[in-house]
């Protein structure tokens, strides 16, 4: 079949040759999720594409039988609520609503076959849907090295479930051969990542959306992705185009001030945490040290498609190579933990953090500094040796105050050939980090990373159709007005 091909550019979408049939579905349940979701139906309606919108995000890992019980109730009880409000917009439009009936969401929550195997058996992850499954479990359980205890048994059963339950109701009600595109949110959770490998097997084309920037704690904007929000190489496609859409004087000035404010500490890097420029722990001296900057360990399971199939493949490995490097040279190792949520999809992620990195603890010449530590990155980032990172953009920062950086996978901001910055093994970084000591390691000109903050400051199209302000959701636009 003729497929008909979806263009994004800047962010906004067009259908070459007009029209189509394309499945939008909902798979995460919060309120970002349906607003993404309904945005983008509405966009393919004034495209005027025949549109089907399938709100599967009671099948994520994360709900329950009383999640159900709940939203029964709340969309009764509470006439405003988003999800109703979403859903009466889009049957407006008009869109079809690919209705999933209460008797079949009730049998997928009793739906216990297995789970005793589950429980007892060695745990077996299936290729196909092994980054999405890694992924849910780092994310359920708040690291990347989860115990196999019953938690993380019972977690790997609801992935699973999500998944045979997903591939049941697509073929029920929405997944046919007439489709020439389905949208769903992210890509590396159970649902979506199905989703994507049923439109892999019929040759469909998909396309991921997600938040754009958030500057100015801006929640209105979205983004779309061929492959994924996680792929450093489309990330690096989309920046050039955003970099030449506009004339030089106004990037260059947007870029800078986006730089300024993030060396400065007044806006953070990518993240939702805002870090205090004014707490740096005096007891804390970097100075002759090498500093790793550690991500959030249970984001790390979606990137690990995105890895080149040689050097570090996460960022233990970068530390266990850091932890033989500084001991050759005699010099000391911070270790600065991520600031992150205490809370994640019902999980203590600080713990599960901190259980992580425990075993670099007691070392000779390394120090942790934990998450909950009020230590101002930024005075690390001044006074280190250098900076080291996996794929933490706070080796943006250090790059634009002209600190010595090591960077130890692929990145959205430097490319890969830069040397003594890209070191993506060990031999590449032990000669970054004798360069430092030596003082020879070549600074990069800051200049390189205007495009990547131009970038991060106006990513994403503004959302047409529904916005948050103060908190408040309301629909901008209705079809019939648009």
């Amino acid at each position: 079949m003729n497929r008909q091909k979806i263009v994004i550019h800047l962010d906004e979408l067009s259908i070459k040759g007009s029209g189509g049939n394309y499945l939008v579905v909902n798979t995460i349940p919060n309120i970002d999720s349906w607003r993404f979701s309904h945005e983008t139906a509405m966009r393919l309606c004034d495209e005027r594409a025949t549109v089907k919108f399938l709100d599967l995000s009671f099948l994520d890992p994360s709900t329950n039988f009383f999640y159900l019980i709940r939203k029964i109730i709340r969309n009764n009880l509470q006439t405003r609520n988003y999800e109703r409000r979403i859903l009466d917009e889009l049957r407006v439009a008009p869109i079809e609503i690919c209705k999933v009936g209460i008797f079949q969401k009730i049998r997928y929550f009793l739906d216990l076959s297995g789970v005793s195997n589950q429980l007892k058996a060695k745990p077996v992850i299936s290729v196909e849907n092994e980054i999405a499954i890694k992924s849910w479990l780092a994310v359920s359980s708040g690291s990347t090295h989860y115990k196999w205890d019953v938690r993380t048994r019972v977690n790997l059963f609801r992935a699973n479930r999500s998944i045979k339950w997903t591939n049941k109701i697509l073929d029920i009600y929405a997944f046919d051969s007439s489709l020439e595109g389905i949208f769903t949110f992210n890509g590396r959770f159970p649902v979506d990542s199905t989703l994507l490998s049923r439109a892999k097997v019929s040759n469909t084309q998909t396309i991921l959306f997600d938040g754009g920037s958030l500057a100015n704690n801006n929640r209105n904007r979205i983004q779309y992705f061929y492959t994924s929000p996680h792929n450093p190489t489309e990330i690096r496609l989309k920046i050039q185009e955003y970099w030449e859409s506009t004339n030089a004087t106004n990037r260059h000035l947007i870029a800078t001030n986006y730089l300024n404010d993030i060396s400065e500490g007044k806006r953070s890097l990518g993240t939702t945490f805002n870090w205090n420029p004014n707490s740096t722990k005096s007891m804390i001296n970097a100075r002759n040290s090498v500093v790793f900057f550690a991500s959030s360990d249970w984001e790390q399971g979606a990137i690990m498609k995105w890895l080149p199939s040689t050097g570090f493949r996460n960022q233990f490995e970068v530390v266990d190579a850091l932890l033989d490097i500084c001991s050759d040279l005699e010099i000391d190792l911070l270790i600065k933990l991520h600031p992150i949520r205490k809370n994640f999809k019902g999980q203590k992620s600080i713990k599960a953090e901190e259980e992580a990195w425990k075993s670099y603890s007691n070392l000779s010449r390394v120090q942790i500094i934990s998450e909950t530590e009020k230590v101002n990155p930024s005075g690390l980032v001044a006074d280190s040796l250098i900076n080291v990172g996996f794929r933490t953009s706070i080796t943006a920062q250090s790059i634009y105050l002209g600190r010595n950086t090591a960077i130890c996978a692929h990145v959205p901001w430097v490319s890969d050939d830069v040397n003594f910055l890209y070191t993506p093994d060990k031999e590449s970084l032990k000669t970054a980090i004798e360069r430092a000591v030596d003082d020879k390691q070549k600074l990069q000109d800051s200049s390189s990373l205007n495009q990547w903050g131009y970038y991060q400051a106006v990513c994403g199209s503004e959302m047409k159709f529904s916005e948050i302000r103060s908190g408040q959701f309301r629909i901008l636009k209705h079809f019939l007005s648009s």
